[in-house]
């Protein structure tokens, strides 16, 4: 093996090591804060019946949103409607219905 192909072949071996970032949308990829301000108290039962909720984990979670994935969903959806008014929205992601 000569020296130019030894170096090149460990620059392939180093390059395939090196994981691609996923893209997602940083700016939708808030989390819910369900912390009361202390200053106004309006929305307290709201925010009481939320931190109580089976839900809270998916309000608050860090999940990213990712633009394939979200492109996808769009591309596959199907809107279902009764009269006018759009009643469910279902699409196909990876041949699995959502």
């Amino acid at each position: 093996m000569t020296k130019s192909s030894a170096k090149s072949s460990s620059k392939d071996a180093s390059q395939k090591a090196i994981p691609t970032a996923i893209p997602h949308k940083v700016s939708h990829n808030l989390l819910g804060l369900l912390t009361k301000p202390g200053h106004i108290d309006t929305f307290d039962s709201i925010l009481n019946l939320l931190n109580a909720t089976k839900y809270k984990t998916l309000l608050t979670a860090d999940a990213p949103i990712y633009l394939q994935t979200q492109r996808e969903f769009w591309k596959n959806c199907i809107l279902e409607k009764q009269g006018e008014n759009v009643i469910a929205i279902t699409s196909t992601l990876q041949k699995k219905a959502v």
